[in-house]
């Protein structure tokens, strides 16, 4: 859950207005634990919310011309999603015009 974690911070670090803060929540209601990542930015074009879980499927404005290790792979939001499906959570992302983007992973309590 770490790799998780590090994955949607470091994305909405990255992503994200500086000047705006990124607000990451957990919550639970006994049977769930939710944890949500919002920040503010340039929103995600809905064609792009339909494939963001897939590998090597990449989607920032910065992607064409990324060199060095922060360029990365395209992997991180697919493995992010696998290791939250493997826990038997699901994750999902809202991300709306003049708004803001929100990851929210739901995980059962066992």
């Amino acid at each position: 859950m770490a790799q998780v974690f590090s994955n949607l911070i470091g994305n909405a670090v990255r992503h994200g207005k500086v000047q705006l803060p990124i607000k990451v929540t957990l919550s639970g209601n006994g049977t769930t634990a939710c944890f949500s990542m919002q920040n503010y930015g340039e929103p995600i074009p809905p064609n792009a919310l339909i494939s963001l879980f897939d590998p090597n499927r990449r989607f920032s404005k910065y992607s064409e011309g990324e060199q060095g290790a922060s360029s990365g792979l395209g992997l991180g939001l697919f493995i992010t999603a696998q290791i939250v499906e493997g826990h038997g959570g699901k994750i999902e992302v809202e991300s709306r015009l003049e708004k803001d983007t929100i990851f929210r992973v739901n995980l059962p309590i066992r």
